[in-house]
């Protein structure tokens, strides 16, 4: 019984890590910081050092911590966010940024991981989904202008002003949009 405890326990962290891996291979398509990259480094490695200490016997588990101190070394690749022209790309995009941005949140109450890194990465989060909802909906404003489809138009346009005032960002980003 208490080795079926134990399997159940390193099963549970394991899906864990896979779901931190999940989130970190969104990086691929979005532009990480290194405060959102470490972060979920950070969650694997805990869950990874709690298996190793649950079942040593683990298969893979010193593979897999290498794997994430080889991941915090790696340098990030730089890249613009390039958002889709179609709006179902669009959507998502969207939805994997807004996932990435809740997983993230719930690991500022995680004591194992450091709060002012989750909260700096969950800051980052938060501006590039702003960025994503609104420069997403201006571009879909202009194609829906060009297709003359006024009312579609303002209804994007108007979308991107709201998004903006809800969020209560006054940076020059905000600023220069709302102009």
């Amino acid at each position: 019984q208490a080795a079926a405890e134990r399997r159940h326990r390193v099963a549970q962290h394991r899906a864990c890590v896979r779901d931190g891996q999940e989130m970190l291979d969104l990086g691929s398509n979005l532009p990480f910081d290194a405060s959102v990259r470490d972060v979920l480094l950070d969650y694997m490695g805990n869950h990874l050092l709690t298996i190793r200490d649950l079942d040593p016997t683990t298969p893979n588990i010193d593979e897999s911590l290498s794997f994430v101190s080889q991941q915090r070394n790696k340098p990030l690749a730089q890249f613009e966010l390039k958002l889709p022209t179609q709006t179902e790309q669009l959507t998502a995009l969207r939805t994997q940024l807004h996932r990435l941005t809740e997983f993230v949140a719930r690991m500022r109450v995680d004591s194992k991981i450091d709060t002012a890194k989750a909260q700096q990465a969950f800051q980052y989060l938060a501006r590039l989904r702003l960025r994503c909802d609104v420069e997403g909906h201006l571009k879909l404003a202009e194609l829906a202008l060009m297709n003359k489809q006024t009312a579609l138009s303002m209804q994007y346009a108007k979308y991107a002003y709201d998004r903006m005032v809800q969020e209560n960002i006054s940076d020059s980003y905000v600023q220069e949009q709302m102009a």
